[in-house]
Order: structure tokens, then C-alpha cells, then sequence
């Protein structure tokens, strides 16, 4: 549930509207952190995650197996004297060349977008983001949920922690955009630290 979850938003399609999946992955988490299985919780969302990456690993392998036996049977068929007054169909190489595209595409993919930790990190970076200067909806959040938001705050900062503990999401800070919070520099301070 708590893969599915996360495979729905991204931070390029995180909103208010859609926020309630990433609430309901935190409470998931809440849960185990609660019960000492956050850690156990996390390793089993990394297996899951290095399972689907071999899995993709393997499929794009195979396209470029494939692909190789593809150009020896071409190879092979120009040397043999086959009549040469027929045209070939106009589907013959049409379904191999489609899915040795789409097995091009989906490796373009696999860095990022379906590593489901660095992904759950960086939506709990709009998260804290979000709820941390949005009174209200903070409210709703522990209204709604029966949960303090002090134990919210907890857990999305043991995920968040990117220092490779059991209960970090990521090994290393991710990069992360600039808040949309934070006070872009006036010119008058510009001039003031230059005098």
C-alpha cells in the first residue's frame, strides 16, 4: 500500500488537492514509528525498491539481447537467395523497433522517478514546506487524523534526517529546491553589507 501511495505523487505534481496521499504515507509511518518498526518498515520499502530496479535492469538487457539477435537474423537473411521481387511487409521490423523504443524510454526513467525513496523524501520536503507555515491546514491536519502534529513533525524529520540512519529515507542530502517561504533579499540589504 505504502509503495502505491508514493508512486502517485512526485514533486512535480504535488499539490493541495492531491497532498492526502503523501498524509497517508506519513501515517503509515507514524504507525510503525510508533510500534519501533519504522526501520523495519524502511527496508522492506528499500527491498522492494532494489527488486524493481533489477527487474527493470533485466528488462532493458533483454531489449538489447534482442536488438543484437534482431541484426543477426538480418544479417543471416541477406545471404541467403531468397526472392527478392517481393517487398517485405510494412509491419515486419514495425513491433520490434516500438518495443525496443519503449524499453529505451523507460531506462531514461529508472534513476529518479522510481526510486520510491528519494521520491517519498523529496514530496516530505513540500510537506514540511507546506504544513510548517500553514496554520490552519495544520490544524485540519490533527483534527482530521487524531494525531498531535508534534508527532508528524517527528517522523517526517526521522525520514528526512539524509544521514543513513535506519529511519533516513536517503543516505545523502538530496537536492532540494528553494523554499518558497523564504525572503528573497531586498536590494537596500544588498547595499548596506557592500558599504
Amino acid at each position: 500500500l505504502l509503495r502505491d501511495l508514493l508512486g502517485v505523487v512526485d514533486l512535480r505534481n504535488i499539490n493541495h488537492e492531491n497532498i492526502c496521499c503523501l498524509n497517508t504515507a506519513v501515517v503509515i509511518a507514524i504507525f510503525a514509528h510508533r510500534r519501533r518498526q519504522l526501520h523495519i518498515l524502511l527496508q522492506d520499502l528499500r527491498r522492494m525498491n532494489d527488486d524493481e530496479r533489477e527487474s527493470k535492469r533485466r528488462a532493458i538487457d533483454a531489449a538489447a539481447n534482442d536488438n543484437i539477435i534482431d541484426r543477426a537474423f538480418v544479417q543471416a537473411m541477406k545471404y541467403l537467395d531468397i526472392d527478392r521481387e517481393t517487398p517485405p511487409a510494412r509491419y515486419a521490423r514495425r513491433a520490434s523497433l516500438t518495443r525496443r523504443a519503449s524499453m529505451t524510454t523507460s531506462s531514461n526513467q529508472i534513476a529518479d522517478k522510481n526510486d520510491v525513496l528519494r521520491n517519498f523524501r523529496e514530496v516530505l520536503w513540500f510537506w514540511f514546506e507546506y504544513y510548517t507555515h500553514r496554520g490552519r491546514d495544520r490544524l485540519s491536519l490533527e483534527f482530521s487524523s487524531h494525531l498531535r502534529f508534534q508527532e508528524w513533525i517527528e517522523v517526517v524529520s526521522l525520514l528526512g534526517a539524509d544521514d543513513g540512519s535506519p529511519t533516513s529515507l536517503v543516505r545523502r542530502p538530496v537536492r532540494l529546491p528553494r523554499s518558497p517561504y523564504q525572503r528573497a533579499p531586498r536590494v537596500s540589504d544588498g547595499l548596506r553589507r557592500v558599504n
